[in-house]
Order: C-alpha cells, then sequence, then structure tokens
C-alpha cells in the first residue's frame, strides 16, 4: 500500500512538473529573429512596451506596442509602418498574440496567432542580443 501511494505522489507531481510553463523572462527584451527562406528573417527588437519589426527581404520596418498578458504571452498592436510598404492589413484593431510554448537557451518556441485570421503558427525566436 505504501508503495502504491508513493507511486501516485509521483506521478501527480511529475505531472504538475511536466505543465509547468517554461522561464520565458530572458525573451521580454532584446534582439530576436524569426523566419525562414521564404518569408524572410524578420529581426524583432522589443524593450519595454514596444516591439520593431525589420524583414529586409519584403523592405518594411513596423513599429508595435507590446502589452504583456503573463510572463510568456505578450499581444503586439497598433502596427505603424516606418519604412517601405507590408502587404499585412494595418487595421488599428489588429492584434497578434504570442504565446512561448517551450524554451531552450536562446532558442523559444512561439505559438501565434491573432484577431484577423484562423492560422495559428509555431515558429522559432532566436534571442542575437
Amino acid at each position: 500500500m505504501k508503495n502504491l501511494s508513493l507511486l501516485i505522489v509521483l506521478l501527480i507531481t511529475g505531472m504538475a512538473s511536466a505543465q509547468k510553463k517554461p522561464d520565458c523572462k530572458n525573451f521580454h527584451d532584446g534582439t530576436f529573429e524569426i523566419g525562414d527562406a521564404e518569408t524572410g528573417v524578420s529581426v524583432i527588437e522589443r524593450k519595454g512596451n514596444i516591439q520593431t519589426e525589420t524583414n529586409a527581404k519584403h523592405g518594411y520596418k513596423a513599429q508595435y506596442d507590446v502589452v504583456w498578458i503573463d510572463e510568456c504571452t505578450y499581444v503586439v498592436k497598433n502596427r505603424k509602418v516606418l519604412e517601405g510598404q507590408n502587404a499585412m492589413a494595418s487595421d488599428p484593431k489588429n492584434e497578434v498574440k504570442v504565446e512561448f510554448i517551450a524554451v531552450d537557451g536562446n532558442k523559444a518556441t512561439a505559438r501565434l496567432s491573432s484577431n484577423f485570421a484562423d492560422a495559428v503558427f509555431e515558429v522559432e525566436m532566436v534571442k542575437t542580443k
């Protein structure tokens, strides 16, 4: 009976730690890269409540307001194109939600969703500075 009780406690403890959110604080501020050959690499600079995104392949630079929901989830909104043109719709009500689902050193896997499209994407974000 003791062994069964110990096994149950270990299983519950293991399940609780497996569901723990990653440590995302290292991804709040800094310089990051996301993208691939098809979409081009976007360089993201985030400091405080401002995020700037530059994509050389598509020739644009945009700025967003950042609102952190919790340690691992934030929303970017109020997009302003600073340079070039971007084909993305820039309705002021558009928001993109970014949720870090895994962190490994300077790399994080993020789930992206929005209030203007049904698609959900998972991307790798690499911290470069």
